[in-house]
């Protein structure tokens, strides 16, 4: 039983040291420039994600050879990205197409 114990243990200690990770950084903005704040950025498997800051800067910290960011914020189109050995990427957001919405106020 003890050894069980201690090959687990070790098991989930080499995992640790042998999963690489990388740092993917950034600054989202629109149109014109400017920083969009509180865009949802967010690693597709849904494991790792965070929202921008005052500056529209992100910096997240994903497992080396990880597929794809999501990019969304209410008001605009999401945007989804591969890492591809990235290490920075900056995005510009585009707002989404208009939707219309009827109400009916009734007496």
């Amino acid at each position: 039983m003890k050894n069980t114990i201690l090959m687990l243990f070790l098991l989930m200690f080499l995992d640790l040291f042998l999963t690489e990770e990388k740092v993917i950084s950034g600054r989202v903005t629109n149109l014109s420039g400017d920083p969009l704040i509180g865009v949802g950025v967010v690693l597709q498997d849904g494991e790792v994600g965070l929202l921008t800051g005052k500056t529209g800067n992100y910096e997240l910290i994903v497992p080396e050879g990880r597929g794809e960011l999501l990019f969304s914020f209410p008001g605009y189109a999401d945007k989804v990205i591969s890492l591809d050995n990235q290490e920075k990427i900056d995005v510009v957001l585009e707002p989404a197409e208009s939707q219309t919405c009827l109400i009916s106020l009734k007496e």
